[in-house]
């Protein structure tokens, strides 16, 4: 049986955070996904802002996750998401750098 393709598709760009009533930043990540292969998203950040994270299927066998960083302190911080397939491995995506002009 051959494999499809795995890995990550639409890395997280570098963010500018948007002033509004509410700090937040958002960072998306797209990835190959199937049934067999459990695909499990991971965000991870040099910082210690809350990360809230979703996924959801883009379209077939691509999943996308959305993360919203609600900013606590200003500054800048790099952002990743990796992706771990089971019996196959974990692929790391580029990181993106986000700035909060605070």
């Amino acid at each position: 049986k051959s494999l499809a393709p795995l890995g990550i598709t639409s890395h997280p760009r570098d963010i500018s955070v948007i002033q509004d009533t509410e700090e937040v930043a958002e960072a998306s990540c797209e990835f190959y996904d199937y049934p067999e292969v459990q695909a499990v998203v991971t965000w991870s950040t040099d910082s210690l802002e809350e990360l809230d994270v979703t996924t959801a299927y883009v379209r077939e066998n691509t999943a996308k996750s959305t993360v919203r960083i609600k900013l606590q302190t200003a500054g800048q911080f790099l952002l990743s998401c990796s992706v771990h397939y089971s019996h196959y491995g974990t692929v790391v995506s580029d990181s993106a750098f986000v700035f909060d002009p605070k």
